[in-house]
């Protein structure tokens, strides 16, 4: 049975697929497609909103503001989805850290 491998550029380097057995075929991700990886977005929209330019005393300060930001994602989401007409009823459901 043969499979296919999606490998992102960041992790792997391309010498994988020598290392690979026949039946593993690598599908290499391009180095800038954002688009293939949302999360990357949800970063980059985080770091552009409450995380740049910022000093920080330890690596527990930058847990902290990381998940301060994502407390600040999730309510300007849920506020977004309330204050949409079209959704109606619906509500999110999203996990909190």
């Amino acid at each position: 049975m043969h499979h296919d491998r999606i490998i992102g550029p960041a992790t792997t380097p391309p010498q994988i697929s020598t290392c690979l057995p026949d039946n593993i075929t690598p599908i290499f991700l391009p180095s800038r497609a954002l688009e293939l990886n949302p999360v990357e977005n949800i970063w980059k929209y985080m770091r552009a909103s409450w995380l740049s330019n910022r000093v920080f005393d330890d690596y527990e300060a930058i847990i902290d503001a990381a998940c301060e930001a994502w407390q600040k994602l999730l309510a300007r989401l849920n506020h977004q989805l309330y204050r949409n007409e079209a959704v109606g009823p619906c509500r999110l459901i999203i996990m909190t850290v």
